[in-house]
C-alpha cells in the first residue's frame, strides 16, 4: 500500500500567501476608509502603520467548543455553515449620512480602524490630527457602534437557539478574542460554544409520574444559560408571596404540541419565542385554576401555554393553538361558526400552516367570522411569520373552507411576499443574583 506523501509548503509559498492576504486586506481597508472619510484617507496612513494594522487585523469569526465542554462536531459545523448565511446580507451605516457597508466588514476592518484612530499620536505621526479629523464622521458616529454591538449579540443568541433543543441540550456563545501568533498574525474573533443539558424532574398528574424539563434561556450578553424563575405576580396572583419566584418546567407533550400546531415554523424559532413569551409574560387565570400564558411570535398571539403549579414548580402541560377548544378564541369561534373539535381537525384550522397558505382575507365573510371570534391575530401572523414559513407552496385549503362555511369568494387580494427577518434587537431579563438560578 503506497504512502500518501505530505504536501511540502515552501517559504516561497508562505510568503506568496501572506502577500495575497495583505493585498486583500488593504483593498478592504481602502474601501472602508473611503466610505468612512472620503477618497485619499487610506493613502494618508504611513506604510509602516499599514503593516502594523495588517499584523493586528481582526480575522473572521470562528467557532470553538469552550474548554472542558462537550460540544459535538456536528453542532460546530452547523454554526460555521449558518453564521455566514445569517450575516451575509446585513449592512450598517458607517457615518450618519454616508453609505452602508457589510456588517461583517464593520466588525472586523471597521473596529480595527476605530481603535487605530483613537490611538493615533501626533508625536509618532505628524498628520495624525489631520487623519483624525478626516475620519471624525466615522469615529463620532456612536449609533453605528452600538448597533453593531447589539446585532452581534442578537446573532449570537439566535445562533445559540439554532443548535439548541430543550429536549436534549442548550448552547450559548461567548465572544473571546485572542491574538494569533506565527506566520499569519491577527486578532482571532473566537466564539466559544458552551453547552448545558436542561435539568429534568418528575411531577405527578392524576396519579401518574411524568417528566418535565427545566426551561432555560441561553444569553450571550449575560454570558450564561439561565434557568427561568417566574414571579407569582406575573401569573396574576396577588397578596402575600406574589413576589416569590418559582422554577419553570415544560413537559415534552407541550413541546410536541407546539411543533405540531405551529407546524410551519422551525423548532429552534418556536423555542426561542417560548423564552420570549415567558420573559415578556401575558398570563390569564382559567376557571379550573390553571394559567394560560400567551405564546407570542413577533408580539402577536398565536396560542396559549397552559400551566399549573405543582410542588412549588410551574409546569407547562400543553400548548393550545388560538383556534383550539379550551381557548377564549376557540370557544367564541365555536359559537359563531358551530364548529366542533373534529370539524377543526378536518378543516386543519387547528394548525398555523393552514392560515399561512390560505390568506383568509381573500374572503371577507370568512375574514369577518374569524375577527368576530377574536382571531384577528391570524391575519397579522400571516404577514409576520412569512419569513419563517417552512411550508411555503403547500396546497391552499381556502376553497374547502369557503365551501364548508357556505361563503363565496367576492374579493381578490394578493398579499405581497413579505420576507421579514428575525427582530434586530432582543431584550433579556438578567438574573438578580447567582442564587436566583
Amino acid at each position: 500500500m503506497s504512502k500518501v506523501k505530505k504536501k511540502h509548503i515552501s517559504a516561497h509559498h508562505v510568503k506568496y500567501g501572506i502577500s495575497e492576504q495583505k493585498n486583500h486586506y488593504f483593498g478592504k481597508l481602502k474601501d472602508f476608509c473611503s466610505a468612512a472619510g472620503g477618497p485619499g484617507i487610506f493613502e494618508m496612513i504611513p506604510r509602516r502603520q499599514l503593516e502594523y494594522l495588517f499584523l493586528m487585523r481582526y480575522l473572521p469569526y470562528r467557532f470553538e467548543a469552550a474548554p472542558d465542554e462537550q460540544v459535538p462536531d456536528a453542532v460546530l459545523k452547523q454554526l460555521r455553515t449558518f453564521y455566514p448565511a445569517l450575516i451575509k446580507n446585513e449592512t450598517i451605516s458607517v457615518t450618519r449620512d454616508g453609505p452602508k457597508l457589510p456588517l461583517a466588514d464593520y466588525i472586523t476592518t471597521g473596529i480595527e480602524l476605530l481603535i487605530y484612530t483613537d490611538r493615533l499620536d501626533p508625536r509618532e505621526y505628524e498628520r495624525a490630527g489631520e487623519l483624525k479629523k478626516a475620519l471624525e464622521p466615522f469615529t463620532s458616529f456612536r449609533e453605528a457602534q452600538e448597533t453593531a454591538n447589539d446585532r452581534m449579540y442578537t446573532f449570537m443568541d439566535f445562533l445559540g437557539y439554532y443548535v439548541s433543543d430543550l429536549n436534549s441540550c442548550l448552547y450559548q456563545l461567548e465572544y473571546r478574542p485572542s491574538l494569533r501568533k506565527g506566520a499569519s498574525n491577527g486578532i482571532e474573533n473566537v466564539l466559544l460554544v458552551h453547552s448545558r443539558v436542561p435539568e429534568k424532574t418528575y411531577v405527578t398528574f392524576d396519579g401518574v409520574s411524568r417528566p418535565a424539563i427545566r426551561v432555560c434561556v441561553p444569553s450571550a450578553f449575560y454570558e450564561g444559560i439561565y434557568p427561568i424563575l417566574v414571579p407569582l405576580g406575573e401569573l396574576g396572583l396577588s397578596g402575600d408571596g406574589s413576589d416569590r419566584r418559582l422554577p419553570l418546567y415544560i413537559q415534552s407533550h407541550a413541546l410536541r404540541r407546539l411543533t405540531e400546531r405551529l407546524d410551519c415554523i422551525s423548532t429552534y424559532i418556536l423555542q426561542m419565542y417560548l423564552s420570549l413569551s415567558i420573559l415578556e409574560m401575558h398570563s390569564h387565570r382559567a376557571k379550573d385554576g390553571s394559567f394560560k400564558i400567551e405564546y407570542r411570535i413577533r408580539d402577536t398571539k398565536a396560542g396559549y401555554l397552559v400551566a399549573e403549579i405543582v410542588d412549588d414548580k410551574i409546569i407547562i402541560r400543553t400548548f393550545l393553538f388560538i383556534t383550539n377548544s379550551g381557548t377564549p378564541e376557540g370557544e367564541k369561534l365555536q359559537q359563531v361558526s358551530a364548529l366542533r373539535k373534529l370539524d377543526k381537525q378536518y378543516l386543519a384550522i387547528d394548525k398555523l400552516s393552514t392560515f399561512m397558505n390560505a390568506d383568509i382575507r381573500t374572503s371577507k365573510e370568512l375574514e369577518g367570522m374569524f375577527i368576530a371570534a377574536g382571531c384577528e391575530c391570524l391575519l397579522e401572523l400571516h404577514d409576520k411569520v412569512a419569513g419563517f414559513n417552512v411550508k411555503k407552496g403547500s396546497e391552499s385549503l381556502l376553497p374547502m373552507l369557503i365551501k364548508y362555511f357556505g361563503v363565496e369568494r367576492k374579493h381578490d387580494f394578493f398579499a405581497p411576499d413579505i420576507l421579514e427577518r428575525w427582530p434586530k434587537k432582543v431584550s433579556w431579563v438578567q438574573p438578580r443574583s447567582a442564587g436566583d438560578v
